[in-house]
Parts: C-alpha cells; sequence; structure tokens
C-alpha cells in the first residue's frame, strides 16, 4: 500500500512540475518519464521478474511501434483530407468513399494488432496476469488523463 501511494505522489508530482515547465519543452523527456513510471509501476502490479518484464516490454515496444505507425498513416489521411477533396472535384463522393474505406480498415488494423497483442501474451502471463494488465492500462491511462485535466484547470 505504501508503494503504491508513493508511487502516485510521484506520478502526481511528475504531472506537476513538466506541467510548470509550459508546454513544448521537453515533451519527449516528460513522455519518457510517465512511460518509466509506467513501466515500474506495472512491473510491480504484476509481480513480474526481470525475464518476464523483459520478454513482456519487448514485445509490447514492438506492438507499440506497428500501432504508431498506423496511426501515423490514419493522421496523414485525416491531415490531407481538405486538401485532397478540393482537388477531386470531379468525384467528391468516389473521393470521400475510398478514404472512409482506407480509414476503416487502418482502425480494423489497430483493432487487430491490440488483439493479436494481447492474445501473445499467453506465453508470458497467466490468464489472471493478463487481465491485471488489462486493469492496469485502463487505470494507468485514466489517471494521467485525469491528473493532466486538473491541472489543465489550474
Amino acid at each position: 500500500m505504501k508503494r503504491i501511494l508513493s508511487t502516485i505522489l510521484l506520478l502526481l508530482f511528475t504531472v506537476v512540475l513538466t506541467a510548470q515547465e509550459g508546454p513544448g519543452k521537453n515533451v519527449r523527456m516528460k513522455l519518457r518519464k510517465i512511460e518509466q513510471l509506467e513501466k515500474a509501476k506495472l512491473i510491480e502490479a504484476l509481480n513480474l521478474s526481470e525475464d518476464t518484464a523483459v520478454r513482456f516490454f519487448a514485445r509490447r515496444n514492438e506492438n507499440q511501434e506497428k500501432i504508431k505507425s498506423l496511426f501515423e498513416e490514419r493522421d496523414k489521411i485525416l491531415a490531407g483530407i481538405e486538401d485532397n477533396f478540393k482537388s477531386n472535384t470531379k468525384n467528391p463522393d468516389d473521393y470521400c468513399k475510398k478514404t472512409v474505406d482506407k480509414l476503416r480498415n487502418i482502425d480494423e488494423q489497430i483493432i487487430n494488432e491490440k488483439y493479436s497483442f494481447i492474445n501473445s501474451l499467453k506465453d508470458i502471463f497467466t490468464a489472471e496476469q493478463i487481465i491485471k494488465y488489462l486493469a492496469f492500462e485502463y487505470s494507468f491511462r485514466k489517471e494521467i488523463r485525469e491528473s493532466i485535466m486538473r491541472h489543465r484547470q489550474r
């Protein structure tokens, strides 16, 4: 209990300090700190051995890179919609249908990657550890979002 409380306080302290530096400064460094905190909390929450942690984070990093690439591809399409729509004035319906199909396809790939990753954990984690991991991911992301929102309201 003490560890969890100290970890949460460390997280809040990190978020407050990074927010005081102002937007745009050392964003990568701030994200790295949050990722390190997440890793430490995850290792503790799942009681991972060093070997299991190494295998898990290698697999997770690979999965996150794939998903990041898909989101970048999706962002490029979304960012270019206005310009492309203007240049496709002869057949806008056709352009719209193709673009929606591309975006839907990328979204399906993202979902499939996430599903595949969770499925791939079966050789590393027990069923209990997988469900704890999913619950941890949800609560950690929620905690970060809420912390950022609270700080923005100040």
